[in-house]
């Protein structure tokens, strides 16, 4: 099991303002003894990037309701935020025109996707990073 082979190390944050998704894969990330942080919108997002480094930001682009909505500059403050950050999308509605630098993204993974799938993938990006 991939969640095995890495000793914690950095945070994490879940941009989602899905609050099972993100509660639940914070809890399950948290067992494993990860430090994990949620945030539901784009502007306690900035609160949480502005107050802490993080080795992984995963994101929904797309906020409910959202769709249309202007997404790119969320992932651009990522980008300046959180230079040593790798990228994980996670998304219902994967576009090449995401906005972000392709080479800060780690992975875009489609929605809906189990948890630990989800934990198995930030945790190989963890390890890409460690190694």
């Amino acid at each position: 099991m991939p969640h095995r082979s890495v000793v914690p190390h950095g945070a994490i944050l879940l941009i989602d303002d899905d609050d099972f998704i993100a509660g639940s894969l914070r809890d399950y990330l948290a067992s494993l003894g990860w430090s994990v942080d949620v945030a539901v919108d784009a502007a306690s997002a900035r609160e949480r990037m502005l107050r802490r480094q993080y080795a992984v930001v995963l994101i929904d682009p797309y906020f409910t309701g959202a769709l249309h909505a202007a997404h790119a500059p969320l992932i651009d403050r990522i980008c300046e935020m959180q230079p040593g950050a790798a990228i994980i999308i996670l998304t219902g509605y994967a576009s090449p025109a995401l906005g972000a630098p392709m080479e800060r993204i780690a992975a875009i993974l489609s929605k809906p996707q189990p948890i630990v799938a989800l934990s198995d993938e930030i945790i190989r990006t963890l390890n890409g990073r460690l190694s």
